[in-house]
């Protein structure tokens, strides 16, 4: 199994918003997020999650797809939220092909942060709180109901951590260990990708999915010591940072 693309880790860094393409209602109150606005979180990751793997294309996919579902969802947030730099990063992007702005700039990265605050408080879905730790997920036990969902991802610990999520497919065991250990090929029919969000050291990131029935897997795949320490060091999930837990439908 292989890590999210650097480009998708780019553009989830601080705002992975959502996974699927269905439509949600939220609250019309003038304190919440407008309806369209969480229709445009939800539309947001799935954009995010069909870029072309080709640089060269990146631009114009960023400023034809992501970029005007970007500019609904901040169109209808609430007044005090500034969403600016975000909107204004992703209009680089889209001329410069480029991302990297996107987690590089602490401007951009605080816009993010507001968003995805704004749409976990101010849509109507559910809601996880979790915390990464060196080297563990807390907050997936417990009972989680199907549907759109939102996840506060805080990392308390000392390196940069992901929560890389995988639907395990129907009558498969909800056994992280074995379900690592396994060939990629048996991998791939086992479990499919659900989503995924990342998050530095003393950071705050959102992931909105609609969660189906079932099992999953979460991991995180960032080598130990970050990815200067090479392909070599072993991944978080070799010190037991995985878990799975199960969506009631």
């Amino acid at each position: 199994m292989t890590n999210a693309t650097f480009t998708r880790r780019l553009l989830t860094a601080g705002l992975a918003l959502a996974i699927a393409g269905t439509t949600v209602a939220c609250s019309d109150d003038d304190d919440q997020v407008a309806a369209e606005s969480c229709d445009a979180a939800v539309a947001y990751t799935a954009a995010v999650g069909g870029m072309p793997e080709d640089p060269a294309e990146m631009g114009e996919y960023i400023s034809g797809e992501v970029l005007p579902v970007a500019t609904t969802l901040v169109d209808g947030l609430p007044d005090d939220v500034d969403a600016d730099a975000f909107t204004a990063t992703l209009a680089e992007v889209a001329d410069t092909g480029d991302p990297t702005p996107l987690f590089e700039s602490a401007d951009a990265v605080a816009a993010q942060q507001a968003i995805g605050e704004a749409v976990h408080e101010g849509c109507d879905f559910g809601t996880i709180e979790v915390e990464a730790a060196d080297y563990s997920f807390d907050g997936l036990a417990g009972e989680i109901e199907a549907g759109p969902t939102s996840i506060r991802f805080a990392n308390t610990g000392a390196e940069e951590h992901e929560m890389v999520l995988f639907k395990l497919a129907d009558g498969v065991e909800p056994d992280a260990e074995a379900l690592l250990a396994m060939p990629e090929e048996e991998q791939m029919q086992a479990m499919t990708f659900a989503g995924v969000t990342f998050g530095p050291p003393d950071a705050t990131s959102y992931a909105t999915l609609d969660l189906e029935a079932g099992d999953y897997l979460a991991v995180c795949f960032i080598p130990t010591g970050g990815p200067e320490a090479g392909e070599d060091a072993a991944p978080h999930f070799a010190h037991g940072m995985h878990a799975t837990f199960t969506v009631a439908g």
